[in-house]
């Protein structure tokens, strides 16, 4: 019978069933005082358990590991005596203790050890032949009943709380993942892009200066090769900002926006690019079309990056289970031959991370085909 987490476990409810436990037991103890009839037997059980009751109150033992083990016990073979044997107002004091002892199981034991406590207590009773455990038979067989069933569902709401910080947890690993990668991907990117075209402007820039002081009039040329140069990399740098720069699903919905995407990578690419629908997708929030757009606009800023490709083909296939979409291009492919699951891509470090991890948190598939040389295709499928 280990006491399981739970409401009961905060010291404000453990000090008020300690002192509602020391309040039972002196009445019981006053009851059996203020009888003539009463049992030795009872009343020494009566005095030790108030006794119990009032220690355990002032000395706090209710705050000690195990200690609720012990008077979960001794509180039950209290009531069993003093339910059976008990004199003056017995009936109506057993009846309080034995809600108070149901009331602790609830806030402090699991499903099990309640039920064993209230199917003890019920069986004694049955088996004692006396006026007054007949009397309490039937409400402690109810409110064993209840307090059994009030455990079973705190037992469950417990099961399904932790179930829950454990999805917390994994979530939130999750997200630090993510957050990490896409920190590595956009330092990768800026030392990869931006980074090396400012370095490449500033040895030109040198290289300028020193014509012009040799040669001033072969600079000209030089200039205008450098001018070149730095719209090139401002060029590079729009097209940084907005592939890191989140994508919003506009009015015209995840087609529309997946069209525009494309339409816009070809116009600052150069690179031919093509757009068909074959359905259109229905996701169940606007995040997640956020998401599979977020997906495309990674995968085409790849492909501007590493692919070389003079062509690059976008198809996207929806229904009400979700989207599906398949970015194809014909440039110098991964260094890798051969198709891939994302499982496979996880297990071997292969592949775009950025987009592995997004559709992973998003329970989604990935399928990538890579053949050097000829070109590349992903295919991503998100589940509504």
């Amino acid at each position: 019978m280990t006491p399981i987490a739970g409401a009961g476990e905060s010291p404000l409810h453990r000090r008020l069933l300690a002192a509602l436990r020391a309040v039972v037991a002196l009445a019981c103890l006053l009851s059996e005082l203020a009888s003539s009839s009463s049992h030795w037997g009872v009343t020494v059980a009566a005095y030790l358990f108030a006794a119990f009751a009032l220690l355990s109150l002032i000395a706090r033992w209710e705050e000690r590991p195990g200690f609720e083990l012990l008077g979960l016990v001794l509180q039950s073979i209290f009531f069993m005596l003093f339910a059976a044997f008990g004199a003056g107002s017995g009936p109506l004091l057993a009846g309080a203790l034995f809600c108070h002892l149901m009331l602790a199981c609830l806030l402090t034991q699991s499903f099990l050890s309640t039920c064993i406590v209230a199917a003890a207590s019920c069986a004694f009773l049955a088996g004692v032949r006396t006026p007054q455990a007949a009397a309490l038979w039937p409400l402690t067989v109810w409110l064993g009943a209840l307090g059994a069933a009030g455990a079973w569902q705190r037992s469950r709401l417990e099961s399904l709380l932790a179930e829950g910080l454990r999805r917390s947890g994994e979530w939130r690993e999750q997200a630090e993942r993510a957050r990490d990668a896409e920190r590595h991907k956009l330092a990768g990117d800026f030392h990869d892009g931006p980074l090396q075209g400012f370095a490449g402007l500033q040895m030109r820039l040198e290289t300028l200066r020193k014509i012009m002081e040799r040669k001033p009039e072969a600079a000209l040329e030089e200039l205008r090769s450098v001018q070149e140069l730095a719209r090139g990399q401002t060029a590079e740098m729009r097209a940084f900002l907005k592939g890191i720069r989140p994508v919003e699903v506009g009015e015209g919905g995840l087609v529309s926006t997946l069209r525009q995407a494309v339409r816009e990578f070809e116009k600052h690419t150069g690179i031919a690019a093509s757009f068909q629908n074959q359905g259109s997708p229905e996701m169940s929030a606007a995040d997640r079309s956020a998401q599979v757009a977020q997906i495309l606009q990674e995968a085409l800023n790849n492909v501007r990056k590493h692919s070389r490709a003079t062509r690059v083909a976008v198809t996207l296939r929806g229904g009400p289970d979700g989207a599906e979409i398949t970015v194809e291009d014909n440039g110098t492919g991964f260094p890798f031959s051969g198709a891939y699951s994302l499982e496979e891509l996880d297990l071997l470090r292969l592949g775009p991370a950025s987009i592995r991890i997004r559709v992973r948190q998003l329970g989604g598939k990935l399928m990538l085909e890579s053949r050097p040389q000829r070109g590349a295709s992903v295919t991503v499928q998100i589940p509504a």
